[in-house]
Protein backbone atom coordinates (compact mmCIF):
# COMPACT_ATOMS: atom_id res chain seq x y z
CA UNK A 1 0.00 0.00 0.00
CA UNK A 2 2.85 2.31 0.79
CA UNK A 3 4.50 1.55 -2.55
CA UNK A 4 1.35 2.29 -4.40
CA UNK A 5 0.84 5.54 -2.53
CA UNK A 6 4.38 6.59 -3.31
CA UNK A 7 3.74 6.37 -7.05
CA UNK A 8 0.13 7.57 -7.05
CA UNK A 9 1.06 10.74 -8.95
CA UNK A 10 1.81 8.62 -12.04
CA UNK A 11 -1.90 7.80 -12.44
CA UNK A 12 -2.93 11.45 -12.53
CA UNK A 13 -3.09 13.62 -15.65
CA UNK A 14 -0.16 16.03 -15.63
CA UNK A 15 -2.56 19.01 -15.81
CA UNK A 16 -4.98 17.61 -13.31
CA UNK A 17 -7.64 16.65 -15.89
CA UNK A 18 -9.54 13.44 -15.31
CA UNK A 19 -9.20 10.98 -18.21
CA UNK A 20 -12.67 9.63 -19.06
CA UNK A 21 -13.31 5.92 -19.01
CA UNK A 22 -13.44 3.95 -22.23
CA UNK A 23 -16.88 4.08 -23.89
CA UNK A 24 -18.01 7.34 -22.23
CA UNK A 25 -19.34 9.78 -24.90
CA UNK A 26 -17.42 13.03 -25.44
CA UNK A 27 -20.25 15.59 -25.19
CA UNK A 28 -18.19 18.65 -26.04
CA UNK A 29 -16.79 17.07 -29.22
CA UNK A 30 -20.26 16.00 -30.39
CA UNK A 31 -21.69 19.48 -29.72
CA UNK A 32 -18.93 21.15 -31.74
CA UNK A 33 -19.53 18.79 -34.67
CA UNK A 34 -23.29 19.48 -34.61
CA UNK A 35 -22.61 23.24 -34.67
CA UNK A 36 -20.37 22.86 -37.72
CA UNK A 37 -23.03 20.82 -39.53
CA UNK A 38 -25.69 23.42 -38.72
CA UNK A 39 -23.51 26.24 -40.09
CA UNK A 40 -22.81 24.23 -43.25
CA UNK A 41 -26.56 23.69 -43.80
CA UNK A 42 -27.26 27.41 -43.38
CA UNK A 43 -24.44 28.20 -45.84
CA UNK A 44 -25.86 25.75 -48.39
CA UNK A 45 -29.31 27.28 -47.97
CA UNK A 46 -27.94 30.77 -48.68
CA UNK A 47 -26.00 29.36 -51.61
CA UNK A 48 -29.19 27.89 -53.05
CA UNK A 49 -30.97 31.22 -52.63
CA UNK A 50 -28.05 32.94 -54.37
CA UNK A 51 -28.43 30.61 -57.36
CA UNK A 52 -32.16 31.36 -57.49
CA UNK A 53 -31.46 35.12 -57.42
CA UNK A 54 -28.76 34.68 -60.07
CA UNK A 55 -31.14 32.78 -62.38
CA UNK A 56 -33.79 35.46 -61.87
CA UNK A 57 -31.32 38.25 -62.65
CA UNK A 58 -30.04 36.39 -65.74
CA UNK A 59 -33.60 36.13 -67.02
CA UNK A 60 -34.14 39.85 -66.32
CA UNK A 61 -30.92 40.77 -68.15
CA UNK A 62 -31.90 38.60 -71.13
CA UNK A 63 -35.29 40.33 -71.39
CA UNK A 64 -33.60 43.74 -71.21
CA UNK A 65 -31.16 42.81 -73.99
CA UNK A 66 -34.01 41.56 -76.20
CA UNK A 67 -35.93 44.81 -75.68
CA UNK A 68 -32.87 46.91 -76.54
CA UNK A 69 -32.13 44.80 -79.64
CA UNK A 70 -35.70 45.30 -80.89
CA UNK A 71 -35.38 49.08 -80.61
CA UNK A 72 -31.89 49.74 -82.05
CA UNK A 73 -32.38 48.91 -85.69
CA UNK A 74 -35.44 51.15 -85.94
CA UNK A 75 -34.08 54.15 -84.07
CA UNK A 76 -30.45 53.90 -84.90
CA UNK A 77 -29.37 53.88 -81.27
CA UNK A 78 -26.66 51.60 -79.93
CA UNK A 79 -26.42 51.52 -76.12
CA UNK A 80 -24.49 49.00 -74.07
CA UNK A 81 -25.08 48.56 -70.33
CA UNK A 82 -22.26 47.13 -68.24
CA UNK A 83 -23.14 45.17 -65.11
CA UNK A 84 -21.23 43.30 -62.44
CA UNK A 85 -22.26 40.69 -59.91
CA UNK A 86 -22.63 41.38 -56.22
CA UNK A 87 -22.17 38.95 -53.34
CA UNK A 88 -25.51 37.29 -53.98
CA UNK A 89 -25.20 37.27 -57.76
CA UNK A 90 -27.42 40.31 -58.30
CA UNK A 91 -26.68 42.63 -61.19
CA UNK A 92 -25.63 46.21 -60.42
CA UNK A 93 -24.88 48.89 -63.04
CA UNK A 94 -21.28 49.96 -63.28
CA UNK A 95 -20.39 53.61 -63.13
CA UNK A 96 -20.69 55.01 -66.62
CA UNK A 97 -19.11 57.96 -68.35
CA UNK A 98 -21.27 61.04 -68.77
CA UNK A 99 -21.47 60.49 -72.55
CA UNK A 100 -22.95 57.02 -72.06
CA UNK A 101 -25.55 58.39 -69.66
CA UNK A 102 -26.46 61.02 -72.25
CA UNK A 103 -26.73 58.33 -74.94
CA UNK A 104 -29.06 56.30 -72.72
CA UNK A 105 -31.23 59.34 -72.07
CA UNK A 106 -31.36 60.05 -75.80
CA UNK A 107 -32.38 56.46 -76.47
CA UNK A 108 -35.22 56.72 -73.98
CA UNK A 109 -36.47 59.86 -75.68
CA UNK A 110 -36.17 58.18 -79.06
CA UNK A 111 -38.18 55.17 -77.89
CA UNK A 112 -40.96 57.42 -76.68
CA UNK A 113 -40.76 59.36 -79.97
CA UNK A 114 -40.74 63.13 -80.08
CA UNK A 115 -43.08 64.47 -77.42
CA UNK A 116 -44.26 67.39 -79.56
CA UNK A 117 -45.31 67.79 -83.18
CA UNK A 118 -44.43 70.50 -85.65
CA UNK A 119 -47.12 73.00 -86.49
CA UNK A 120 -48.25 73.29 -90.10
CA UNK A 121 -46.41 76.61 -90.38
CA UNK A 122 -43.15 75.03 -89.19
CA UNK A 123 -43.71 72.03 -91.46
CA UNK A 124 -44.11 74.33 -94.45
CA UNK A 125 -40.83 76.06 -93.56
CA UNK A 126 -39.14 72.67 -93.31
CA UNK A 127 -40.32 71.55 -96.75
CA UNK A 128 -39.41 74.94 -98.24
CA UNK A 129 -35.80 74.54 -97.14
CA UNK A 130 -35.58 70.96 -98.41
CA UNK A 131 -37.07 72.08 -101.73
CA UNK A 132 -34.47 74.84 -101.99
CA UNK A 133 -31.69 72.29 -101.56
CA UNK A 134 -33.16 69.89 -104.15
CA UNK A 135 -35.51 71.76 -106.51
CA UNK A 136 -36.06 68.73 -108.76
CA UNK A 137 -35.91 65.61 -106.57
CA UNK A 138 -35.88 62.25 -108.30
CA UNK A 139 -35.53 58.64 -107.35
CA UNK A 140 -32.00 57.26 -107.42
CA UNK A 141 -33.18 53.99 -108.99
CA UNK A 142 -32.38 53.62 -112.69
CA UNK A 143 -35.33 52.68 -114.93
CA UNK A 144 -36.52 53.12 -118.52
CA UNK A 145 -40.30 52.62 -118.30
CA UNK A 146 -43.05 51.90 -115.73
CA UNK A 147 -42.33 48.18 -115.79
CA UNK A 148 -38.60 48.54 -115.09
CA UNK A 149 -39.36 50.99 -112.27
CA UNK A 150 -41.76 48.47 -110.74
CA UNK A 151 -39.11 45.75 -110.95
CA UNK A 152 -36.41 48.04 -109.53
CA UNK A 153 -38.55 49.00 -106.53
CA UNK A 154 -39.35 45.33 -105.83
CA UNK A 155 -35.64 44.52 -105.95
CA UNK A 156 -34.76 47.44 -103.65
CA UNK A 157 -36.42 45.92 -100.57
CA UNK A 158 -33.71 45.58 -97.90
CA UNK A 159 -31.10 46.66 -100.45
CA UNK A 160 -29.45 49.90 -101.51
CA UNK A 161 -30.36 51.77 -104.68
CA UNK A 162 -26.73 51.61 -105.80
CA UNK A 163 -26.70 47.84 -105.41
CA UNK A 164 -29.93 47.51 -107.40
CA UNK A 165 -28.59 49.78 -110.16
CA UNK A 166 -25.47 47.64 -110.50
CA UNK A 167 -27.61 44.53 -110.96
CA UNK A 168 -30.13 46.09 -113.38
CA UNK A 169 -27.48 47.79 -115.52
CA UNK A 170 -27.13 44.64 -117.65
CA UNK A 171 -30.61 43.24 -116.90
CA UNK A 172 -32.93 45.94 -118.24
CA UNK A 173 -31.36 46.16 -121.73
CA UNK A 174 -32.43 42.55 -122.36
CA UNK A 175 -35.58 42.35 -120.19
CA UNK A 176 -37.52 45.62 -120.08
CA UNK A 177 -41.00 44.11 -120.58
CA UNK A 178 -42.95 41.35 -118.82
CA UNK A 179 -42.74 39.18 -121.93
CA UNK A 180 -38.95 39.44 -122.15
CA UNK A 181 -38.60 38.77 -118.43
CA UNK A 182 -40.61 35.54 -118.70
CA UNK A 183 -38.48 34.50 -121.64
CA UNK A 184 -35.35 35.14 -119.59
CA UNK A 185 -36.62 32.80 -116.88
CA UNK A 186 -36.32 32.64 -113.12
CA UNK A 187 -32.97 30.83 -113.07
CA UNK A 188 -31.20 33.31 -115.34
CA UNK A 189 -32.82 36.25 -113.57
CA UNK A 190 -31.60 34.93 -110.23
CA UNK A 191 -28.08 34.60 -111.58
CA UNK A 192 -28.11 38.25 -112.68
CA UNK A 193 -29.42 39.66 -109.38
CA UNK A 194 -27.65 37.37 -106.91
CA UNK A 195 -25.62 40.33 -105.60
CA UNK A 196 -28.85 41.68 -104.06
CA UNK A 197 -30.14 40.44 -100.74
CA UNK A 198 -32.99 37.90 -100.80
CA UNK A 199 -32.42 37.45 -104.54
CA UNK A 200 -34.10 34.04 -104.75
CA UNK A 201 -37.45 35.28 -103.42
CA UNK A 202 -37.18 38.45 -105.48
CA UNK A 203 -36.56 36.48 -108.66
CA UNK A 204 -39.70 34.41 -107.99
CA UNK A 205 -41.76 37.55 -107.35
CA UNK A 206 -40.53 39.33 -110.49
CA UNK A 207 -41.41 36.33 -112.67
CA UNK A 208 -44.79 35.96 -110.94
CA UNK A 209 -45.72 39.65 -111.25
CA UNK A 210 -44.61 39.65 -114.90
CA UNK A 211 -46.97 36.76 -115.59
CA UNK A 212 -49.79 38.52 -113.68
CA UNK A 213 -49.28 41.72 -115.69
CA UNK A 214 -49.61 39.78 -118.96
CA UNK A 215 -52.62 37.73 -117.88
CA UNK A 216 -54.57 40.44 -116.00
CA UNK A 217 -53.44 43.82 -117.36
CA UNK A 218 -52.32 43.23 -120.93
CA UNK A 219 -48.64 43.59 -120.02
CA UNK A 220 -49.10 47.15 -118.67
CA UNK A 221 -48.50 48.46 -115.15
CA UNK A 222 -51.92 49.30 -113.63
CA UNK A 223 -52.66 52.72 -112.21
CA UNK A 224 -55.03 51.57 -109.46
CA UNK A 225 -53.55 51.02 -106.02
CA UNK A 226 -55.57 47.86 -105.36
CA UNK A 227 -54.36 46.29 -108.59
CA UNK A 228 -50.74 47.18 -107.84
CA UNK A 229 -50.83 45.80 -104.32
CA UNK A 230 -52.37 42.56 -105.63
CA UNK A 231 -49.21 41.83 -107.63
CA UNK A 232 -46.69 39.36 -106.11
CA UNK A 233 -43.98 41.14 -104.12
CA UNK A 234 -45.72 44.53 -104.26
CA UNK A 235 -46.73 46.21 -101.01
CA UNK A 236 -48.04 49.63 -100.11
CA UNK A 237 -44.61 51.29 -100.22
CA UNK A 238 -43.85 49.95 -103.71
CA UNK A 239 -47.29 50.96 -104.94
CA UNK A 240 -46.81 54.47 -103.55
CA UNK A 241 -43.48 54.88 -105.36
CA UNK A 242 -44.97 53.78 -108.70
CA UNK A 243 -48.08 55.96 -108.31
CA UNK A 244 -45.95 58.98 -107.41
CA UNK A 245 -43.06 58.52 -109.85
CA UNK A 246 -44.96 57.28 -112.92
CA UNK A 247 -48.47 58.64 -112.56
CA UNK A 248 -47.72 61.83 -110.60
CA UNK A 249 -50.04 61.14 -107.69
CA UNK A 250 -49.45 62.85 -104.34
CA UNK A 251 -48.41 59.90 -102.21
CA UNK A 252 -45.65 59.44 -99.64
CA UNK A 253 -43.93 56.07 -99.51
CA UNK A 254 -42.58 55.42 -96.01
CA UNK A 255 -39.36 53.47 -95.90
CA UNK A 256 -36.81 53.32 -93.08
CA UNK A 257 -35.33 56.74 -93.94
CA UNK A 258 -38.68 58.52 -94.18
CA UNK A 259 -39.84 56.83 -90.97
CA UNK A 260 -36.75 58.03 -89.09
CA UNK A 261 -36.74 61.61 -90.40
CA UNK A 262 -40.48 62.09 -89.84
CA UNK A 263 -40.34 60.92 -86.23
CA UNK A 264 -37.18 62.82 -85.38
CA UNK A 265 -38.19 66.16 -86.84
CA UNK A 266 -41.71 66.09 -85.43
CA UNK A 267 -43.50 65.88 -88.77
CA UNK A 268 -45.04 62.68 -87.44
CA UNK A 269 -45.21 60.63 -84.27
CA UNK A 270 -46.10 57.16 -85.47
CA UNK A 271 -45.06 53.70 -84.38
CA UNK A 272 -45.80 52.05 -87.73
CA UNK A 273 -45.23 53.09 -91.37
CA UNK A 274 -49.00 53.34 -91.86
CA UNK A 275 -49.35 55.79 -88.95
CA UNK A 276 -46.43 57.90 -90.20
CA UNK A 277 -47.84 57.97 -93.74
CA UNK A 278 -51.27 59.12 -92.54
CA UNK A 279 -49.76 61.88 -90.40
CA UNK A 280 -47.44 63.05 -93.19
CA UNK A 281 -50.36 63.24 -95.62
CA UNK A 282 -52.19 65.52 -93.17
CA UNK A 283 -49.34 67.89 -92.34
CA UNK A 284 -47.60 68.16 -95.73
CA UNK A 285 -48.75 71.20 -97.76
CA UNK A 286 -50.32 70.29 -101.11
CA UNK A 287 -47.67 72.14 -103.13
CA UNK A 288 -44.92 70.00 -101.58
CA UNK A 289 -46.74 66.67 -101.71
CA UNK A 290 -45.21 65.51 -105.00
CA UNK A 291 -41.63 65.87 -103.75
CA UNK A 292 -42.10 65.09 -100.05
CA UNK A 293 -41.07 61.44 -100.34
CA UNK A 294 -37.88 62.24 -102.23
CA UNK A 295 -36.89 65.11 -99.94
CA UNK A 296 -37.37 63.05 -96.79
CA UNK A 297 -35.69 59.92 -98.08
CA UNK A 298 -32.67 61.79 -99.45
CA UNK A 299 -32.36 63.82 -96.26
CA UNK A 300 -32.36 60.62 -94.22
CA UNK A 301 -29.90 58.91 -96.55
CA UNK A 302 -27.26 61.65 -96.57
CA UNK A 303 -27.84 63.94 -93.55
CA UNK A 304 -30.16 62.51 -90.88
CA UNK A 305 -28.23 59.28 -90.55
CA UNK A 306 -29.38 56.49 -88.26
CA UNK A 307 -26.41 56.30 -85.90
CA UNK A 308 -24.94 59.79 -86.01
CA UNK A 309 -27.04 62.42 -87.79
CA UNK A 310 -25.10 65.31 -89.28
CA UNK A 311 -26.99 67.94 -87.29
CA UNK A 312 -24.28 70.64 -87.50
CA UNK A 313 -24.70 70.75 -91.30
CA UNK A 314 -28.45 70.15 -91.36
CA UNK A 315 -30.51 72.86 -93.08
CA UNK A 316 -33.54 72.21 -90.85
CA UNK A 317 -31.78 71.67 -87.50
CA UNK A 318 -33.41 74.73 -85.91
CA UNK A 319 -36.88 73.44 -86.85
CA UNK A 320 -36.22 69.82 -85.89
CA UNK A 321 -37.56 68.60 -82.52
CA UNK A 322 -35.07 65.74 -82.15
CA UNK A 323 -33.79 66.03 -78.54
CA UNK A 324 -30.42 64.29 -79.00
CA UNK A 325 -28.88 66.31 -81.81
CA UNK A 326 -25.27 65.65 -82.69
CA UNK A 327 -23.17 68.50 -81.26
CA UNK A 328 -20.77 70.44 -83.49
CA UNK A 329 -17.17 69.23 -83.48
CA UNK A 330 -14.88 70.83 -80.95
CA UNK A 331 -12.37 73.28 -82.42
CA UNK A 332 -8.87 71.95 -82.73
CA UNK A 333 -6.40 73.48 -80.33
CA UNK A 334 -3.50 75.21 -82.04
CA UNK A 335 -0.28 73.85 -80.57
CA UNK A 336 1.82 76.45 -78.84
CA UNK A 337 4.93 77.50 -80.69
CA UNK A 338 8.09 76.25 -79.12
CA UNK A 339 10.54 79.02 -78.31
CA UNK A 340 14.04 77.77 -78.89
CA UNK A 341 16.73 79.11 -76.63
CA UNK A 342 19.32 81.40 -78.14
CA UNK A 343 22.35 79.27 -78.70
CA UNK A 344 25.55 80.91 -79.82
CA UNK A 345 27.26 79.01 -82.54
CA UNK A 346 30.94 78.45 -82.29
CA UNK A 347 32.86 79.78 -85.28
Amino acid sequence: MHAIGAHAHVLRNPRGAIIPAEGQPQREHVKTKETRNRKRAVHNEHRGNDEIHRDHDDQHDAKRRQAEAAVRPQLGVHVKLAVHRGRRGRAFPLRRHRSKVSALAAAAKDIAHVARRLTKAKAEQLYARLAELRPDPRTELDYTNPYTLLVAVVLSAQATDKGVNRATKDLFPIADTPQKMLKLGEEELGRRIQTIGLWRNKAKNVIALSRALIEQHGGEVPREREALEALPGVGRKTANVVLMEIFGEGTIAVDTHVFRVANRTGLADGKTPAEVEAQLMRITPAKYLRGAHHWLILHGRYTCLARRPDCPRCAIADLCLYPAKTPPPKPLKTPARKILPNVKRKI
